[in-house]
């Protein structure tokens, strides 16, 4: 990129500031760094910055709403900026459709791009064009190598039955840090996940109760909530919450990935595979009462079919008598497929 001097003109310009980060690594340039070297640039240049525009854990490779960079492009076609300062092009977007979008507003209204690493870039001309093409096709390849090895890595360590990361900590476990007092979460040594008696007795009783007494997931809710057991993340449990919990591999000591489930040591089961097993079978039957609430939430078989049979049974003159949510298996089968004559 060419830079461009000083002059009586460029005084006037108004600048706004664009940064973007997709993680906190240590050696990256952070989002609030960016935007004071942004700032300094546009004051040794002479600029004015009217606005500062950010997105901050958001990737540029990936097609996404990022509103820090939706409220800049709506900036440019409101008039307010004349020019646009980056650290570099990748910082901007990383993915073709969103440069191109950029690259319009900017030649429509006549808005300059300045990067402080480097130079400034005019794209309405030929070169400008370019350079700023050719450096998002070059930061989007990137990121595809890098994705593509880090899908390799994924799935070698799903294979051997390693965790993946961090996150929150998993219900039913007890998370051991090797550095507990670090306060940054996201720099805690993982030791080994160890099984939390309390969470993991109400697991084991949830899994009993429906399988074996055919008791439905709102029952288990409402227990959970009336013992205090509370979830991991969130003020209160949902039943879409306890189905997504019980049907998880982990609890059977497996690793699931893309679809296949390998065995692990790196935490103890806290349910046969058998078990496991049994409870994903059942949340998949859209006939179950247990499956129910994760039925209505995916918009699954069990609302369609149901939808069908009250639309046959009003065509013939028939009604469906209500049910509670929490019925047995049988009674809420019958209820929904079984029409009764109206006297």
């Amino acid at each position: 990129m060419d830079e461009i001097r000083t002059d009586g003109a460029e005084a006037q310009l108004r600048a706004g500031v664009y940064a973007r980060l997709s993680e906190t690594y240590d050696a990256a340039e952070s989002v609030p760094t960016q935007l004071e070297r942004g700032t300094s640039h546009a004051t040794r240049r002479g600029w004015t910055v009217v606005a500062t525009f950010k997105d901050d854990g958001f990737s540029g490779f990936k097609e996404i709403t990022r509103d820090g960079f939706g409220e800049l492009i709506t900036a440019i076609e409101a008039g307010a900026v004349d020019v646009v300062i980056i650290r570099d092009i990748d910082r901007l977007t990383r993915n073709l459709t969103d440069w191109n979008a950029f690259e319009k507003a900017c030649v429509r209204h006549g808005v300059r791009l300045s990067a402080y690493t480097g130079g400034d870039l005019d794209l309405s001309t030929p070169e400008g064009a370019y350079y700023g093409g050719m450096e998002t096709l070059r930061a989007k390849r990137e990121s595809a190598v890098k994705s593509a090895r880090v899908r390799e890595a994924q799935d070698r360590e799903a294979r051997k039955g390693r965790r993946a990361g961090g996150g929150q900590r998993w219900f039913g476990y007890t998370r051991i840090y090797l550095n507990p007092e670090e306060p940054d979460h996201k720099k805690r040594k993982i030791v080994r996940e160890d099984i939390n008696d309390v969470e993991a007795d109400a697991i084991r009783d949830a899994a009993t109760r429906l399988l074996e007494h055919g008791e439905s997931v709102g029952s288990i809710v409402r227990d959970w909530t009336a013992r205090g057991i509370k979830p991991v993340a969130g003020a209160r449990w949902w039943p879409t919450t306890i189905v997504g919990m019980l049907s998880s591999a982990r609890l059977a000591g497996l690793r699931e990935w893309q679809g296949q489930k390998y065995p692990t040591t790196q935490w103890p089961a806290i349910i046969d595979t058998d078990t496991h097993e049994r409870l994903v079978k059942l949340f998949a039957d859209p006939l179950s009462a247990s499956a129910w609430p994760h039925a209505f939430a995916s918009c699954s078989r069990a609302s369609a079919r149901a939808s069908i049979a009250w639309k046959c049974a009003v065509s013939v003159g028939v009604a469906i008598p209500r049910v509670p949510f929490s019925a047995a298996r049988d009674r809420v089968a019958a209820s929904v497929y079984r029409p009764v004559n109206v006297a």
